[in-house]
């Protein structure tokens, strides 16, 4: 049984940085569902993407996994396609709950290995589809592109990255409306406005977003040539990187 994210329901009077622990694993799949636009169709239309894009004995990477459900919907679209999908997160605690809730699906299948590992740390090879989903806007943006280079180096020619952020304008007029109307979405999905403001403030230090140009300057100074923005909610983007 999915368990309800009221985590922050309650005043809390010292506020840490957000982490992904224990708490945040055991609610995530109520969270994200209720605090990311579109989050279950974005991760659903990777896994088709991923029937596309899959290029025969290549590797899938999901980096930062979470509890699995882009994998979930990967392995969905290229079961006995002759590919591996590698499912990394660093937190324990959501690898944790990612084998619990497919422990099923992990046994009859042999295509999925997965990595308790930060993802700096990884070695990619023989890829042809790469996801970070909603995960380099948690990595220092002194890091960032470290990782896309690392990422476009262990694709393979016509490999694709599939790139999903929450980002921010240039624009301040457009920032503060987009804030205003995630607010909006937020408290129209069942958060109080206590717990908006609370996990706003844990995620001040956490979360490093960055406009759309900065993003697609980033690819195309990492070898990436062309780009699709498939997927725009507010400040919610995912987009699809080549390496042609």
């Amino acid at each position: 049984m999915k368990k309800k994210d009221n985590i922050l329901r309650n005043a809390i009077k010292d506020l840490k940085d957000w982490r992904f622990d224990r708490k945040v694993s055991e609610v995530f799949h109520d969270m994200a569902h209720r605090s990311i636009p579109g989050y279950k169709n974005i991760s659903n239309t990777i896994g088709y993407f991923s029937k596309k894009f899959i290029q025969p004995k290549s590797n899938i990477y999901d980096l930062g996994c979470s509890i699995g459900e882009v994998t979930e919907s990967i392995l969905k679209y290229v079961l006995n396609k002759n590919c591996t999908i590698i499912s990394v997160d660093h937190s324990k605690d959501m690898i944790k709950n990612f084998k619990k809730r497919l422990y099923k699906k992990i046994q009859k299948s042999n295509s999925i290995k997965i990595f308790q590992r930060d993802i700096l740390k990884i070695d990619i090879k023989n890829a042809s589809i790469i996801v970070l989903n909603f995960t380099l806007q948690f990595i220092h943006p002194f890091k960032k592109t470290y990782v896309i280079d690392k990422i476009y180096q262990g694709l393979n020619q016509n490999g694709i990255l599939i790139l999903s952020e929450k980002i921010k304008s240039q624009n301040p007029e457009e920032n503060k409306l987009f804030s205003s109307a995630y607010k909006n979405f937020k408290l129209s999905n069942g958060y109080s406005r206590l717990e908006v403001i609370q996990k706003e403030r844990m995620l001040k230090n956490s979360m490093f977003l960055e406009s759309m140009e900065q993003h697609r300057s980033r690819l195309k100074q990492s070898g990436f040539c062309d780009f699709i923005l498939w997927f725009q909610y507010l400040n919610f983007i995912s987009l699809i990187a080549f390496k042609r």
